[in-house]
């Protein structure tokens, strides 16, 4: 008696995720809403360019886990940036240090470099996004204007679906100099 049927409740943690990244300057000033900013290698108070990497929609639970691949490129050279502890940044190093971003906000191994990419993957409760500081470095050479572009690929969830945030596929820091050749 009382114990006719029973009730069984089906939980999924099926998500749905996307991935932005954005890029900002110190002043602002000549940034394109979230996809260009330019800095100025010889201007103190704009010299550093801030990529945000992040992960939006549905919290991921459990075991689920969502990646997406980071590609670095552009045309800056050895030695025009820095990294945020002030230790100058080749190309390699630039793609470092987003796996060390990547790493320090999301927990050691969250970043796995495969030459100028990074597969960076977010797993329940981690933050949803992490920044990479570059900044920019005053030399004498003329090399006007340079990029960094971070493009995002390859967006994966384990359970659910994950997409690339449309026109947040990929950011550019721009770097500017004031140097010239005089005869």
């Amino acid at each position: 008696a009382g114990d006719e049927s029973a009730q069984l409740t089906i939980t999924d943690n099926d998500v749905d995720v996307t991935f932005a990244v954005t890029v900002a300057s110190e002043t602002v000033a000549g940034d394109t809403p979230n996809g260009l900013a330019v800095i100025a290698e010889e201007l103190s108070a704009d010299n550093t360019g801030t990529f945000t990497i992040a992960k939006g929609g549905g919290a991921l639970t459990g075991a689920n886990t969502a990646s997406v691949v980071i590609t670095v490129s552009g045309s800056g050279e050895d030695g025009d940036f820095t990294l945020a502890d002030g230790t100058p940044a080749d190309y390699s190093a630039i793609v470092a240090a987003v796996a060390a971003a990547a790493n320090a906000a999301l927990g050691a191994g969250s970043a796995v470099i495969a030459g100028d990419t990074v597969t960076v993957t977010w797993g329940a409760g981690d933050p949803a996004s992490f920044n990479v500081d570059l900044t920019a470095v005053d030399d004498d050479l003329l090399d006007s204007p340079e990029n960094i572009v971070l493009t995002l690929g390859t967006p994966l969830v384990s359970e659910g679906s994950a997409t690339l945030v449309a026109g947040d596929e990929s950011a550019q820091l721009t770097i500017t100099d004031n140097d010239v050749d005089v005869t």
